[in-house]
Formats: C-alpha cells, structure tokens, sequence
C-alpha cells in the first residue's frame, strides 16, 4: 500500500506540473519584465547620500559643503536634489550677481526640499545667494560674513536666526561629533569672545550637550533661566559684531527670526511641559528679545512666526516644506523692494519690524 500510495503521489504531481506547464510559459515573460524593471531601477535611481557626505572639514568655521555637488541627499527617508556652486554654497547665482544674501544654517541652505523649490529660486525674478549649511551656528555666519566683507559691498544681507537651535549652538563647542566655533564670556574682563583653537578634523567626544535632553534644553530659551540669560546676552554680542562688518562694506544688514515649529500652535504647550513652572513658558520671548537688541543696534529686525505654522515644516523635523519655502521667498521678495525703494523697512503684513534710528536706515 505505501508503494501504491508513492507512486499515486508521483503520478499526480507529474499531471500537475504538465497541467501547470502553460500557466508557467505564459507568465515568465511577466517575471522576467518585473526582474528587468527592478534591475534597471537600482541602476537609475539616484544615490542619496547623507549631510555628512556633503561636507568637508574647514578649519576657520568648522566645516563647509562641498563645491559642485549636483546629487541626491536623504533626510529621514526623504530624497532631495542639492547644487552648490564652485565655492560650496547651495545655488548656481554667484554672490556677485545676487540682489540680495542670505545667512543661516540648514534651513537657509534648503535642506529637506530639491533646490529647484527651494525659496532661493521659487521667485525667478530675485536673485537669492545663500551662504550657509547644515549644523552651522551664528558665530560660524558671523565669521564667513568677515570673511566674505568685501563681496558683500551695497548687498541686502538677511541674517536668519532659527530660534530652535541657533541661540544654544552659539555656546557650544561641537554640533554633533564636529568641532564648531563658539562664544564665551571673556576671561580678561567683560564682554564676549569667539573661540576657534578647538577645532580640527578630530571628532568631538567629550560630552553630548543638549542632545540628551534637548526639548528641555530649548524650552529653557522660551523661559527667564541662566541658560537663557547667557545664550541672549551672546546673541546681542554677534549681532553687534554682524552689524561693524556690515556697516563697514556699506551693506544692509536685516535680521530675521524663524520658529522652531514645536513653538507654534497646539505644540507649544507640549514644549512648556518641559520648563518648570509651564507657566513661565513665553513662546515670543526669542523674537522680544532679538528684536530689542536689534532696535538698539540699528538692525531692521523681521519676525517670521506670523507666517509660518507647523504645516509649513516637515515634522517631525523643522525644515520647511516646498510651501515654508514660498512663505519666506515672499518675505525676501518684500524685504528687497523696500531695500531697492531706498526707503524704510518694510512692514511686512504680520510680521513685526524693529524701529531703526537713522544709522540703521
């Protein structure tokens, strides 16, 4: 009975395979198109890299993009196109033939978004440079600003300062595992001081900073804390500083602030959980703050949180979507016709400008 049992088995999966035979001949074609098609999409799909693959070791400023990238770069899963020119900064439009400059860190350098959508050319009728890249801080901008000086000569320069991390970076020695330029309080008297004699290709392993707590550590600036105390007072020294270099070459120094999204809307009070008590949680203290040192220094201050909501932000990351990028093209857009016009700042609808005196006009 087993022999009769195997060879039954045997005898029905010869008919089945016969049987199958067809469906089989008719369907390799199929597979075969499938295999091709997934074989040639790896072979033309971009590779993307990472921001660390777009950067390389500076040792004035810590570090800066890569000169003529034209390729793919990842962020939380998502794809997107970069160009810097032959200098390394993102863009094709040279400083020289740009109405305006723009100073910042990776939301200037247009991080998350294909250059193409980005608010430096979504306007084809201004000219946007942008001198920035991921991780930067103010006092790395305020040393490329004395660097570049003499090309900035009659340019509108817009510095944006990103309240979610800008004002704590200012402090640090390190973003990440690289060495960055910072500010300390002078050991020699009063005032404030840039520290460089750090840096160097090494990475940085000696402590995590506000990586370990860091909602804490940003809804600490929203609040009256020690933290906050030091990181104005550092901000009022570089935006002064900004302001000698600009004034110098005769350019137009203009100040404008971004959000962190979790400071906006219903996320704002899940960031004043974290300060103690919430209630001292002051979500416009950053932009009350900027914009009084820039009025005592004659800097045209631009707020940018009215126009800006958490849609306009990748969360849960806080680059801007294609559509922040439309949203702060149009403020630029503004900030220029009052600049090319001659005549006073802008009131941009929404935003709130810093009276200047007449040095600052």
């Amino acid at each position: 009975m087993s022999a009769l049992r195997t060879a039954y088995s045997v005898a029905v999966a010869v008919v089945a395979t016969l049987l199958a035979a067809p469906v089989l001949v008719l369907a390799l074609p199929f597979w075969g198109v499938a295999f091709l098609t997934r074989a040639v999409a790896r072979r033309l799909e971009p590779r993307a890299g990472s921001w660390r693959d777009l950067v390389r070791f500076d040792p004035v400023v810590g570090w800066r993009p890569r000169p003529s990238v034209n390729g793919y770069f990842a962020e939380r899963g998502d794809v997107f196109h970069v160009v810097t020119d032959a200098e390394g900064w993102p863009g094709r439009v040279g400083v020289g033939e740009s109405d305006l400059v723009v100073f910042g860190d990776s939301i200037a350098f247009g991080f998350g978004v294909d250059a193409a959508r980005s608010y430096r050319e979504v306007n084809p009728r201004l000219r946007v440079k942008s001198i920035s890249a991921p991780g930067y801080n103010l006092v790395q901008e305020l040393l490329l600003m004395q660097e570049m000086a003499p090309r900035l000569a009659g340019k509108l320069v817009v510095w944006f300062i990103y309240h979610g991390n800008d004002l704590y970076d200012n402090l640090s020695p390190f973003t990440g595992p690289y060495r960055t330029p910072f500010v300390r309080e002078r050991r020699d008297g009063p005032g404030w001081e840039i520290v460089t004699g750090h840096l160097n290709p090494a990475p940085w392993r000696y402590s995590a900073g506000r990586y370990r707590d860091w909602q804490r550590v940003l809804a600490s600036l929203y609040a009256p804390t020690f933290l906050a105390e030091r990181a104005y007072a550092a901000c009022d020294f570089l935006l002064g500083e900004a302001k000698r270099v600009c004034d110098g070459v005769g350019a137009r120094l203009v100040v404008c602030t971004l959000p962190s999204p979790l400071a906006l809307g219903p996320l704002a009070s899940r960031l004043a959980q974290h300060c103690d008590p919430p209630e001292v949680f002051d979500p416009d203290l950053p932009d009350r703050k900027i914009g009084e040192f820039c009025r005592v220094h004659g800097i045209p201050f631009v707020a940018a949180k009215p126009h800006l909501s958490p849609r306009d932000y990748q969360l849960p990351d806080d680059h801007w979507t294609e559509q922040g990028h439309r949203r702060v093209a149009e403020i630029l857009r503004r900030l220029h016709q009052e600049h090319a016009a001659g005549g006073p700042p802008v009131r941009v609808p929404g935003t709130v400008v810093a009276e200047v005196s007449g040095g600052g006009q």
